[in-house]
């Protein structure tokens, strides 16, 4: 008996059927890491990073945590791991570049099929102090998305997160016959531009806002955190648990030593307060030296800076048309902005940068706390939470 198919059955039919193809088309990223054989490389510490879409749907990479991020070909933040025959990481000198809120224009849709490929010098990032084998290898975070509360309703409707979360490229080993020392760059690779007179006031008007943050997230830190209390004959400085404290840097270790104890200084306990402390100080006493314009491919990304120039701040397109306070805001960036720099005079600085919004500096927080009390993003989240309220759902 022949059976008889009524146009819903068809529909629905025809329905599962795409929904089915549509769960089965994914795309995915294959990455790879090698030295380059050029011979006109420019340094033999030159690799090549290759990313392929081997699956049957796009893919939307980052680009801010890669080396694709902008045509000038300069690095956006330390995305190698390299360390050298010691297995000492491989100090970072380039950039650290602030995106703000994560929009669609941030990604690179990699097409099925396709290949980006990008040649790197590592001298123009690295410091290789000394001779001898050197150890990389690349890490591609695929697992980001867009900002939930920034970004626009039409954006989030279009945007497909990747089945894939971290890729990691192969190892790659070089030997270095000499030290090569990081050399700074000449001024005209740079975009250096003065900035106008509005452009100087949103800055000034920034900073005078990021110090009064910075301000009273340090005294939330000494009088509702570290605390003296009276026990027996005498006053002990305590520590006091604080939903704020652990939302942004996880637990307090208890077994670390105190402030005023000895060995104070090397845990996650002490970079916390340390960079809370420092980054006050930088913006009560430092005096920022601003650069308005960024290099084309910037425009979509707040600011960026190389923590060994105190305090010279490059100001980009997105950061002028930012809100003057709150969550991503030109006050936030450049508070932001100062948790980088490394000035020799004041410890405690931000460094670790796979971080994009509130949901994950809160997960960084609870899963690895030893990254979160390095995040530039963790500290701004504190700092924009801890300015308003004593206890409050973030902005």
């Amino acid at each position: 008996m022949r059976r008889r198919f009524t146009l819903p059955m068809i529909a629905f039919i025809l329905m599962t059927a795409f929904e089915l193809q549509a769960a089965m088309a994914a795309g995915r990223i294959e990455a790879k890491l090698a030295l380059s054989t050029d011979p006109r490389a420019p340094s033999p510490a030159t690799i090549v990073v290759t990313l392929t879409n081997t699956g049957d749907a796009p893919v939307n990479v980052f680009r801010w945590w890669t080396p694709f991020a902008a045509p000038d070909g300069r690095l956006p933040q330390p995305v190698f791991d390299l360390t050298d025959d010691t297995g000492k990481p491989v100090r970072y000198m380039g950039r650290r570049v602030n995106t703000g809120a994560v929009r669609l224009a941030h990604f690179i849709q990699v097409a099925p099929g396709e290949t980006l490929e990008r040649e790197v010098d590592l001298t123009k990032e690295y410091d290789f102090i000394r001779a001898g084998w050197y150890d990389i290898r690349f890490d591609l975070h695929l697992e980001t998305s867009l900002d939930p509360k920034r970004a626009p309703l039409d954006e989030l409707e279009r945007f497909v997160p990747n089945a894939q979360g971290i890729v990691s490229t192969n190892r790659v080993r070089f030997l270095l016959r000499n030290p090569i020392p990081w050399i700074r760059r000449a001024p005209d690779e740079v975009a250096s531009l003065t900035c106008d007179v509005e452009q100087s006031v949103d800055i000034e008007s920034a900073r005078i806002g990021a110090r009064a943050d910075a301000t009273r997230a340090e005294r939330f830190l000494n009088t509702m955190i570290y605390v003296y209390e009276f026990t027996g004959d005498d006053f002990v400085l305590t520590f006091r648990p604080h939903p704020r404290y652990s939302r942004w840097f996880g637990t307090h270790d208890p077994s670390e030593p105190m402030p005023e104890d000895p060995g104070w200084g090397a845990g996650d306990n002490a970079q916390v307060k340390r960079t809370i402390e420092t980054a006050a100080l930088r913006l009560v006493n430092g005096v920022i030296s601003p650069t308005c314009g960024c290099s084309p491919g910037y425009e979509d990304t707040m600011a960026w800076a190389e923590d060994h120039t105190p305090y010279n701040i490059h100001f980009c397109k997105k950061f002028f048309d930012a809100y003057s306070d709150g969550r991503d805001s030109r006050r936030s960036a450049v508070y932001h902005e100062m948790t980088h720099f490394f000035d020799h005079r004041l410890d405690g600085r931000s460094d670790y940068s796979f971080v994009t919004n509130q949901e994950s500096a809160k997960n960084l927080a609870t899963t690895n706390r030893s990254h979160a009390v390095r995040s530039a993003l963790n500290y701004e989240y504190f700092v924009t939470d801890t300015s308003n309220r004593e206890e409050a759902e973030e902005r």
